[in-house]
């Protein structure tokens, strides 16, 4: 445990694990639902593998807001609207249209502009 406690303390970075975990999550989930659709029990390997990656990410969110402002953290987050996206289309064979770029591009200079003020704080 105190291997983990250790990267939640490099706490910009850290933001990075539960990210991960909730695109796998949201992946895992579209898989469900495929599984589901052909034919397969609503509670297959993909639907366990969704709730588990939810959950390791609450674990890691707590550890996280431990050493983290929630007031930089949570808007962080939506940085997942950035990362699902493109790992479908890799990962799904799912198209992006414009407007999501566009969307996405919004969110990703909302956190810069949040995340320059969290440097500001920091000196």
């Amino acid at each position: 445990m105190k291997g983990v406690t250790a990267v939640m303390r490099n706490s910009h970075l850290s933001l990075l694990i539960p990210l991960l975990l909730l695109t796998a999550g949201q992946l895992s989930a579209a898989l469900s639902g495929r599984a589901i659709a052909a034919g397969a029990s609503s509670f297959n390997w993909y639907t366990a593998a969704t709730y588990l990656f939810f959950i390791l990410r609450g674990f890691t969110w707590i550890l996280i807001i431990r050493h983290v402002r929630l007031s930089f953290a949570y808007p962080v987050m939506s940085l997942g609207y950035c990362l699902v996206p493109p790992a479908a289309v890799l990962l799904l064979g799912e198209s992006l249209e414009w407007s999501t770029l566009a969307g996405m591009v919004l969110i990703s200079a909302g956190v810069a502009v949040i995340g320059s003020g969290e440097g500001e704080r920091a000196k």
